[in-house]
């Protein structure tokens, strides 16, 4: 290929001394020149006393002085033959289909081949003439419109090709990935959802979700009303795959209904039905739904010395105000239309006080730690009926026990007082917490002690058999998970305006009004302030978002996250401490759009706007 290029080369431009054009005389004893001008090498000899022209090649480009190759620094006169010939670089491409697992597109990789033409770009003349070029880059599919299809068909793809795209990439190739077939995908089946009477709309229906614990609207129902109806499937249709077969649909989504609290399942397990009245209720678990009722409590006036305190397991609604010294404590979530002052707040669910203030008030959202300590003894309570129940299943079928007519329910006395007495001792326990907990157990908890107290003393002889155990270690398990689930469930507070109070809250804590005065804020996830915060302390689990914070006299306000969290202030007075992770920060003077958060390197960032003090302030 090179001697072809040579040929052709001496034979269009001809090989012939590089002479360079006239121009005006040099100096006495200058240094010999050379040059470039449109492709060629010009020389112009050294006057005496003067060193020859130089010549440096290219690694790009052939160069022959009088039909020699030279490879390096060359001396060159105006009467050598001086030939440059371009190399040419070609980098091979490559082109590879690939069809997607569900057979609904086919790809095409492809990586253009790359040929690299050089030319010598002009110079001016210099003692030392390093030979530059530029490139002339053309791009090449490697292959052909037929062979693309061919290379398609050998992978199976028949069906819904872009000849227009092929085409386009044959002629004008591009490096990427390209679908350059399409099937048809099936028509999605519809999945099994609820209708629920009691809601607006339905829950699960496909495209639409609902959030199972909106507070701002609270239904209520009576036994015998119908709380859900599973609605059926409706199957979907199969699609065409690029290889011209059937794409099945997926199968569609099938729910499961379980009864909870205060309602039951039809024999058919397609509907549920309440059996208290009271506030309904779903939870979700995977593909299965959790109908209950929650008793729901009104109360009509205020929360005083003539009502007394409010103890409620449910959810409560409180139309009037909560007076000095009164506790209102509930296991759901805890609505407040009054004034908070002087109170104590404790609810399982969140807590909304959206109307009035709460003033030197204490308002605790989510479960106590008498929950967490509940489920830990159910579950050691579930471990050692386990093998109460494989012990007296040994003895039970045993041949001398059998013959003597052994009654069930005494061999797990007996086993109860001589083996496993720390069965005895846990549901002694169960019971001191639950009467101890500040925040009423959940209904769930109460149903369960009226059962397991019979494992505390002479009544476990009534157990009637295996079932009737194993029944109960269910219902431990069961009520050990739903606890500890209520752990991970985030519990908000709501409120309009808060001054010397404490608010805790396991999620988020939203103050929509004026703001905090002297409070301190504790929650597991964000804190939204809408107002100002003067004075006290906010610890989040999640960002913090304050509009103002600090005041004019420098009171002491202070805000911490975790380093994986930040801090925005709209506005921050001196003497505001921002804590991120293990970092803090204290600004200094009055400033606008802080925002603090930790840099890659784990250092407190702080950006803001400083204010300077008014003239003559």
């Amino acid at each position: 290929m090179e001697e072809v290029l040579k040929t052709l080369i001496r034979r269009v431009l001809g090989a012939r001394p590089a002479e360079a054009p006239p121009e005006a005389a040099p100096a006495p004893g200058a240094d010999g020149a050379a040059w470039v001008r449109e492709g060629r090498v010009f020389v112009r000899d050294p006057e005496p006393g003067g060193r020859p022209a130089v010549l440096i090649p290219a690694p790009e480009v052939q160069v022959l002085v009088n039909d020699r190759e030279i490879a390096g620094p060359t001396e060159v006169r105006a009467a050598d033959r001086i030939e440059v010939i371009p190399r040419v670089r070609e980098v091979p491409g490559r082109v590879a289909v690939q069809v997607a697992p569900d057979r609904l597109t086919a790809t095409v990789e492809l990586v253009p081949r790359r040929v690299e033409r050089y030319h010598l770009v002009d110079s001016e003349p210099t003692p030392d003439l390093l030979l530059r070029v530029v490139a002339d880059v053309e791009l090449h599919c490697p292959l052909s419109y037929e062979e693309m299809l061919v290379r398609l068909v050998e992978q199976g793809v028949v069906r819904g090709i872009n000849h227009a795209l092929i085409k386009e990439l044959v002629e004008k190739p591009r490096e990427g990935r390209w679908v350059v077939a399409e099937g048809e995908p099936p028509l999605p089946p519809g999945d099994e959802w609820l209708e629920v009477p009691w809601l607006k709309e339905s829950v699960g229906h496909p495209g639409e979700r609902v959030d199972f614990r909106d507070f701002r609207r609270i239904p209520s129902v009576e036994p015998g009303d119908l709380l859900a109806v599973r609605q059926p499937a409706a199957p979907g249709s199969p699609g065409v795959g690029v290889d011209g077969q059937p794409v099945p649909p997926p199968e569609p989504r099938h729910l499961t209904l379980k009864a909870g609290f205060g309602a039951r399942l039809s024999e058919d397990g397609h509907s549920v039905v309440a059996t208290v009245s009271g506030r309904p209720a779903i939870e979700e678990y995977g593909d299965v739904r959790v109908i209950r009722v929650d008793p729901v409590l009104v109360h009509e006036g205020d929360v005083d010395l003539n009502s007394g305190n409010i103890r409620f397991k449910g959810n409560v609604k409180i139309l009037g105000n909560v007076q000095d010294g009164m506790t209102v404590q509930a296991s759901g979530t805890v609505e407040i239309l009054g004034l908070v002052s002087g109170a104590h707040i404790y609810a399982g669910g969140n807590v909304l006080v959206i109307r009035e203030n709460v003033v030197s008030s204490v308002i605790q959202a989510g479960p106590p730690t008498a929950w967490k300590e509940l489920a830990g003894l159910l579950e050691e309570l579930h471990a050692q009926m386990k093998q109460l129940y494989q012990a007296a299943h040994i003895l039970y079928v045993h041949p001398q026990v059998k013959a003597q007519g052994a009654r069930y329910g005494h061999l797990v006395l007996v086993l109860l007082e001589n083996k496993f007495t720390r069965i005895p001792v846990l549901v002694g326990k169960v019971k001191a917490v639950t009467d101890a907990s500040e925040v009423p157990v959940p209904p769930e908890m109460e149903l369960l002690w009226q059962k397991i107290r019979v494992l505390g003393g002479l009544r476990a002889a009534d157990l009637p058999d295996e079932g009737a155990l194993a029944a109960l270690m269910g219902e431990v398990a069961a009520v050990a998970s739903y606890l500890r689930s209520q752990e991970q469930k985030p519990t908000d507070v709501i409120l309009k305006y808060a001054a010397n109070s404490r608010i805790e809250a396991t999620g988020k804590v939203l103050v929509t009004g004026q703001g905090c005065f002297n409070t301190n804020i504790y929650a597991g996830g964000s804190v939204e302030i809408n107002g100002v915060f003067r004075g006290g302390e906010i610890v989040a689990g999640g960002r913090v978002n304050v509009r103002e914070a600090g005041s004019e006299l420098g009171v002491r306000t202070v805000i911490r996250v975790p380093e994986n969290h930040g801090i925005k202030l709209g506005k921050a007075y001196e003497n505001v401490l921002l804590r991120v992770g293990n970092q803090t920060a204290l600004l200094a003077q009055l400033s606008l759009a802080v925002e603090a958060r930790l840099d890659a390197r784990g250092r407190l960032d702080v950006n803001a706007l400083p204010l300077e003090p008014e003239a003559g302030s």
